[in-house]
């Protein structure tokens, strides 16, 4: 009986690791900015990562900003720019995955 448990559980685990999508590595540029945001006191600030376009986006949204979807990123860090509207409509209408790549907390973590 303890064999088919401890089989059991290995299975369960490689299933489990099969299922469970990989978080990537943060571009540099993220990193840089969320250690500018750290000491900061843009409270509420959260940086989000999007799938979009077989790629993935980075937005830092800071509440305090007069402009929606202003700071973006592409994948690999690069600052990305929305070319008109339409595109920006479709970013928002078939973005998937949003994930918080970090939020801002009083103690500046």
């Amino acid at each position: 009986m303890k064999k088919n448990t401890y089989l059991l559980l290995i299975i369960l685990l490689f299933i489990s690791c099969e299922n469970s999508q990989a978080i990537p590595e943060l571009p540099d540029q993220i990193q840089s900015r969320i250690s500018e945001l750290s000491g900061s006191e843009y409270a509420g600030t959260i940086i989000y990562r999007y799938d979009w376009r077989n790629a993935q986006y980075y937005h830092v949204m800071i509440p305090i900003s007069s402009c929606a979807f202003c700071e973006m990123y592409d994948e690999f860090g690069n600052v990305f720019e929305f070319s008109d509207n339409d595109e920006l409509d479709d970013f928002l209408a078939n973005r998937k995955n949003e994930y918080i790549v970090w939020a801002w907390s009083e103690g500046g973590s």
